[in-house]
């Protein structure tokens, strides 16, 4: 059976003004492009929701 999946994929995000302003420039303060830092705080997020989950 072979299986197909795409590793990443592009979805539209909305986002509010105020809030895609404060990421663009979170993003450009860490060097990253908005996308990188969309995903890096998302990351940053899951693990910590997973360590929460994970302690007694």
């Amino acid at each position: 059976m072979c299986f197909w999946y795409r590793a990443s994929f592009t979805p539209a995000l909305r986002l509010p003004a105020d809030l895609h302003e404060w990421l663009a420039a979170q993003a450009k303060s860490a060097r990253r492009s908005l996308n990188s830092e969309i995903v890096y705080r998302l990351e940053v997020e899951r693990d910590a929701a997973v360590a929460g989950a994970e302690s007694p």
